[in-house]
């Protein structure tokens, strides 16, 4: 009895010291409710307090304090997902760590991309002048092609890349990796959905 005791004990430890603490950098609106507070940026919460969202597309970025990684968290995206924490949100997206992508991170990337103003995407391929990632989408007639540029292992979406005009609406477009005489369709019909930052 004493030992089973300890063992859930220790499990409950376990469980308190896996949650995390996020500053926030960044809002679109000028406060977002979390927990019993309206937060700010500057202002710290751990990623077990609910987030109450008021408006449609609202959204901040925040850094994790422990991995330092810094991400964007938007209404839609936890409406479309049914969580109101940051911890159910990576527990529903299987995403514990952005660390230590495989391989089978192709495979991982999101059908929909929330992008204020850009985003990096870390996928342990090559990247260089011959090999490298690009997207296609259909603008009216014309179909655009863009190269994307990219730091380390991550290659980068940046909303530069998408005329003015269509930022008021969502853009379905297909990722490619190019290598030479060789290209593969990576994700069809992703789904960029454009959030309002000031």
């Amino acid at each position: 009895m004493r030992k089973a005791y300890s063992l859930l004990l220790g499990l409950l430890f376990a469980f308190a010291i896996w949650a995390d603490n996020y500053k926030i950098l960044q809002l679109n609106t000028s406060y977002v409710k979390i927990g019993n507070r309206n937060c700010i940026k500057g202002d710290v919460f751990s990623d077990e307090s609910v987030i109450f969202w008021e408006q449609n597309k609202q959204a901040f970025k925040a850094q994790n304090l422990n991995t330092k990684e810094i991400k964007l968290f938007a209404e839609p995206d936890f409406r479309s997902k049914g969580v109101k924490t940051i911890k159910d949100y990576y527990v529903k997206t299987n995403q514990l760590s952005a660390r230590g992508a495989s391989v089978s991170a192709l495979d991982e990337i999101s059908d929909t991309i929330y992008l204020c103003d850009s985003i990096m995407m870390e996928i342990p391929v090559l990247m260089d002048s011959t090999h490298y990632f690009y997207i296609t989408y259909n603008n009216e007639d014309t179909i655009m092609n863009h190269r994307l540029n990219y730091k380390d292992q991550n290659f980068i979406i940046d909303k530069s890349l998408f005329d003015d005009n269509r930022m008021n609406r969502d853009i379905l477009l297909d990722l490619y990796y190019h290598m030479p005489e060789e290209e593969y369709l990576i994700k069809d019909s992703l789904t960029i959905v454009f959030i309002p930052w000031e």
